[in-house]
């Protein structure tokens, strides 16, 4: 690994050209940004950024949560196929004073899908699926010796 991570010093960096605000309902300490640095719009050039309330243990947490993934990506196998199954972090620091990460812009949650269902519920071959990379993240996880403490279906 590369070490722990902190929290970098403000850096005063300039807002994305073009952004979509979307309030993380789950969570009082972020909200997630979808932001592009281009005005193309391809998806490939969009990533999420979690914007973390400004209070010192919100941003302790998120440092930490860096640094955590951080380290289980350290510990598993340049091939091991489950590291896809990890979020990617592409940076993180301050922007306007708010302490920020940046992530590959990932997919509908479970949530979203069940909510947009109306919670009528999915397929046995989807829960499978799901169920099958779930576990295999989460043994990932294991195998760095750490327990994901906040699975449910908006995180998923």
């Amino acid at each position: 690994g590369s070490g722990p991570v902190a929290p970098p010093p403000a850096t005063g960096g300039q807002p994305p050209p073009r952004h979509q605000s979307r309030a993380s309902p789950r969570s009082q300490s972020s909200n997630l940004v979808r932001s592009g640095d281009n005005g193309v719009g391809a998806d490939r050039d969009l990533v999420a950024v979690k914007v973390i309330k400004s209070e010192a243990e919100y941003e302790r947490q998120s440092a930490l949560e860096v640094n955590v993934v951080a380290d289980i990506l350290s510990r598993a196998a340049p091939d091991d196929p489950r590291r896809a199954l990890i979020v990617r972090n592409y940076g993180h620091g301050y922007s306007y004073g708010h302490y920020c990460i940046v992530f590959e812009l990932l997919g509908a949650s479970i949530f979203d899908m069940l909510q947009a269902n109306d919670f009528s519920g999915v397929s046995v071959g989807a829960v499978r699926d799901v169920a099958r990379e779930l576990l295999s993240a989460v043994s990932l996880c294991a195998a760095a010796g750490v327990t994901h403490s906040d699975i449910k279906p908006e995180n998923i």
